[in-house]
Order: structure tokens, then sequence, then C-alpha cells
């Protein structure tokens, strides 16, 4: 398995990862062979995740981190599967709610 196809299988399985100084740090369910995986290629993990670019865009006065171009405001649960799917702009056709501000 490519380090990249590490951590797409990471994420199928909603789990997180993150890099500590020269430590992976990797929270959700792993199996024995993704476990293994992730040892063998941890440097190339790191290099990867440490590689990404990463920008601060806001939406009205609140700060979004955007990651290797990826709005994370994108992503919404989607009730039928309970799983986190990828649908860019859908938070901006939510009707407004009475009594917020708007700029």
């Amino acid at each position: 398995m490519a380090p990249n196809e590490v951590l797409k299988a990471l994420w199928e399985n909603e789990c997180t990862i993150m890099v500590e100084g020269d430590s992976l740090v990797v929270t959700g369910y792993l199996t024995d062979d993704l476990r293994q995986e992730i040892r063998n290629h941890k440097q190339e993990i790191i290099s990867l995740l440490q590689s990404q670019t990463k920008r601060v865009e806001y939406v009205g006065n609140c700060p979004v981190l955007i990651i290797n171009r990826i709005n994370p405001l994108d992503f919404r649960r989607d009730p039928a599967t309970g799983r986190w799917i990828h649908d860019p702009g859908w938070w901006r056709n939510l009707p407004k709610r009475e009594g917020r501000r708007s700029k």
C-alpha cells in the first residue's frame, strides 16, 4: 500500500492523523494491517502531511483553515449513512435565521 493509499484508508475508516514532532498520532479504529502500513510508511506519511499547503480564509468573522485547497465547511454528515461527504457549497444555500446578523 502506498502512503497516499494509507491516508485514504484512514479517511474511509473515519480516523484522524496528525503529526506531532517526529511522531504520528492516529485516533479511531485501526486494523492490524493498517497499523503495520502506517509503521512501514511513517516518514513518507509525515512528509505528505507536512507538505500540505495551509492558509486561513474567513467566513464572516470566523477563521477557517484551508488544507490543500479543501474547505472543511464543504463537508457534511449524510443523515442516511452517517458518513462525511464532500459537498462543496452546501452551506451557502441554507435559509437565513432571524436575528442573525449578516455583513
